[in-house]
């Protein structure tokens, strides 16, 4: 089970609550990537998988640098285009599960282990390789773009 922040029904904070997903997730001294992990949902992730006992490398401007090591990142490594390939030097085998909270979509797939896992904050567009599993967070991208989901959103998850 992996444990995630989440909700049941739309409004303030307040029904906000740590939940259990019954998906794949790395175990302690895994490897968990992170891109846009100075954002809120990056920042949470390196958090939790700190708790999680996970090895975690996250991306950062120069500017946030020491935000994303003070906030548990045991490495990191300049955000931007390449951020895959300056994840493999770093863990040459690759990472095993990944959260894309920067939506860089297919190009970070490059950093993820055979068979590893990816985590995306959008629908994850295009195919995967190398039997990488990938799934994505409506909630997320819901919370962080409007209060109320839309009808398209809703239809989705009927």
């Amino acid at each position: 089970m992996m444990r995630a922040v989440g909700f049941t029904e739309f409004g303030g904070p307040q029904v906000l609550r740590l939940v259990s997903l019954p998906v794949p997730a790395p175990g302690p001294g895994q490897v968990l990537g992170v891109t846009g992990a100075a954002g809120a949902v990056g920042g949470y992730a390196i958090q939790l998988g700190r708790a999680e006992g996970l090895r975690v490398i996250a991306d950062a401007s120069p500017a946030d640098e020491d935000l994303v090591s003070e906030l548990g990142a045991h490495e990191v490594v300049p955000r931007g285009p390449g951020v895959a390939g300056r994840m493999r030097q770093v863990f040459p085998s690759g990472v095993d599960a990944l959260l894309d909270a920067a939506v860089m979509g297919a190009p970070v797939l490059a950093a993820v282990r055979d068979g590893g896992k990816v985590v995306a904050v959008r629908p994850f567009s295009g195919e995967t390789e190398r039997g990488i599993w990938s799934t994505w967070t409506p909630s997320c991208r819901t919370m962080a773009t409007r209060s109320t989901p839309s009808a398209a959103w809703r239809a989705t998850m009927a």
